[in-house]
């Protein structure tokens, strides 16, 4: 029987032409809760687009302005919904056909994302792919706006795959991502890809 691949990839920018947290915050968000939150996070915003403040960080705050109090339910509702009518619209048709190739293979395939299981959940059920990725916290059926097990980018990437597959009972890895929050990811990896070239 034929030993298995592990195909690790990276969602926004990687699978998707764009980054799909910000569209899914304006999509699941009351318009008030988005306004008030660009005019109170502007100053963080600002220092995020010349690198004096981390993405990880900024995603965390986002998340806590975004989801505190809100009903599970409703929010992954709305992600289904986003999962369905907007990530479509974006979806790379190079990495579609690698994930169809690498399931040909027999690979097991896994999206390791930094966004949120709101939406990917909905969209790798659609695919048939395993996920890890950032998850909400949940409180008596409510977000408490914060993160189960922090932020999952770069170093986080690379620990939760290691704590769920062993790499020992694969034959070759394949890692795919698109920035530095994927190099720890990729470092796994014997066949690495960074923006669709192949690393050396």
């Amino acid at each position: 029987m034929k030993t298995p691949n592990l195909a690790l990839f990276d969602f926004d920018g990687t699978i998707t032409t764009e980054q799909m947290f910000v569209p899914f915050m304006e999509y699941v968000s009351p318009s008030w809760r988005m306004t008030t939150g660009r005019l109170l996070l502007f100053p963080l915003i600002a220092l995020y687009r010349i690198n004096l403040f981390s993405a990880a960080k900024l995603r965390c705050i986002v998340n806590f302005f975004i989801f505190f109090g809100r009903d599970t339910n409703e929010v992954f509702s709305l992600g289904n919904q986003f999962a369905n009518e907007v990530i479509p619209k974006y979806l790379r048709e190079n990495a579609l056909r690698r994930i169809r190739w690498h399931k040909s293979q027999g690979d097991d395939v896994v999206v390791v994302s930094a966004s949120l299981n709101a939406y990917l959940v909905h969209w790798c059920k659609q695919h048939n792919i395993a996920l890890i990725c950032s998850e909400l916290a949940v409180k008596n059926g409510r977000f408490s706006g914060l993160l189960v097990a922090g932020d999952c980018s770069s170093e986080a990437k690379k620990n939760k795959v290691l704590a769920r597959y062993n790499l020992a009972n694969y034959e070759r890895i394949y890692a795919y991502g698109d920035t530095k929050e994927d190099d720890a990811m990729l470092s796994l990896a014997c066949e690495k890809y960074m923006n669709w070239k192949k690393v050396a």
